[in-house]
């Protein structure tokens, strides 16, 4: 008699006990660790930010705090909104946008390097 072995256990009372998604979890980290990075990252840089800019740090440091209000008030809308959505169409809307974003920075940076 043969057995398979699987990710679930039975417990002593017979039932069935599920392992934990270790590559989902390991999903959701990666993105709350990269989420976290993308707001507290720039507070180091407020020297050079500021510098850039022509402002004082202080000033430089309200764009740090600002930054999250926008997640904050778009994610109860757009997750209504795209709750319909299959998960390849979520995904490359939001690879989409996101490449947009980055295309449309690296353009107004060397918008920015030509004029001065």
């Amino acid at each position: 008699m043969r057995t398979e072995t699987t990710r679930s256990a039975v417990s002593r009372t017979g039932v069935e006990k599920q392992g934990l998604p270790l590559s989902a979890l390991l999903a959701l980290v990666t993105a709350v660790f990269m989420t976290s990075l993308t707001g507290t990252l720039p507070a180091g840089l407020l020297p050079a930010m500021s510098a850039d800019l022509g402002v004082g740090e202080s000033a430089a440091g309200r764009t740090v705090t600002v930054y999250p209000v926008g997640p904050a008030l778009t994610a109860i809308p757009l997750t209504a909104a795209t709750a319909g959505w299959r998960r390849k169409r979520m995904l490359l809307t939001a690879m989409a946008g996101g490449t947009t974003g980055a295309a449309a920075g690296v353009a107004s940076r060397r918008r920015g390097d030509s004029a001065g």
